[in-house]
């Protein structure tokens, strides 16, 4: 016969299903889309799986950036096919080109854009490590995102950002973060958004670096005076390279 335990004898194990539900309650005050947070939950294994995949193989630094983006794109849709997320090919569409945004779309149960962006965070050679503070991504220019914002809700559009380590000749993806596509924006020090001058660019923050933009709100202010700031900065220089005929043309046409 089975003896049974007395009661409160046996203390209550929690379950598994408690401790994805309690994960998700974490992720979900974030308003994380649930497609997004089932990524979250499960960025160990796509992590484990995209190691083997780069490890198989004969990724080099020159082409790692460029080419990680279809294995990954494809390990997020098997991950989401797993959750239920995506259930037949017409609710998911990957970018037509390089140039196409986003790199891969949701166009059924969460629609998001889903952007792939990668950076070496330490360098290897001879025995001697380099970490290295920041990856200079693009990360779209400035006069690319009004349109962007417009096609997605700004808060649906998302990055997976892949660390990388370059060991010698073998790279190692280290890290793997998923968050909106903002978090992951620099500011530079007059404290607009971080840009590459000549072509408008955004970049990155650091890596070690606490996220300083925290809501679409922020970036679309930000976007804003980062236009301005950069325009007169380009007047500026220009105009001062100008000869004192051509200054009285531009103010005289200015004033009008």
């Amino acid at each position: 016969m089975r003896r049974l335990a007395k009661a409160g004898s046996a203390k209550r194990q929690p379950s598994h299903n408690n401790s994805i539900r309690s994960r998700s309650t974490r992720y979900n005050k974030m308003n994380h889309p649930g497609s997004i947070v089932h990524l979250i939950e499960n960025l160990n294994q796509l992590k484990r799986k995209l190691k083997k995949l780069v490890a198989d193989a004969e990724y080099t630094y020159e082409t790692f950036g460029k080419e990680v983006e279809k294995p990954a794109r494809g390990l997020i849709v098997a991950s989401l096919t797993d959750g239920r997320f995506i259930t037949s090919k017409t609710d998911y569409e990957f970018a037509k080109n390089k140039n196409y945004f986003p790199d891969l779309s949701l166009t059924s149960r969460d629609k998001l854009a889903i952007e792939i962006k990668s950076g070496c965070r330490r360098r290897t050679t001879n025995g001697e490590s380099l970490n290295i503070r920041n990856s200079q991504n693009d990360m779209g220019t400035i006069a690319s995102w009004p349109e962007k914002l417009s096609e997605f809700d700004g808060d649906k559009i998302y990055y997976v950002f892949i660390e990388y380590e370059l060991i010698e000749q073998d790279i190692e993806v280290s890290k793997i973060t998923i968050d909106r596509f903002y978090k992951f924006l620099g500011l530079n020090s007059a404290g607009m958004l971080s840009y590459r001058e000549k072509d408008g660019n955004l970049r990155p923050r650091d890596f070690d670096e606490t996220p300083r933009i925290n809501s679409l709100t922020q970036f679309s202010e930000l976007l804003i005076r980062t236009s301005a700031y950069r325009s007169k900065r380009i007047i500026y220089k220009h105009y001062n390279e100008l000869s004192a005929v051509d200054r009285l043309e531009v103010r005289e046409k200015l004033s009008r």
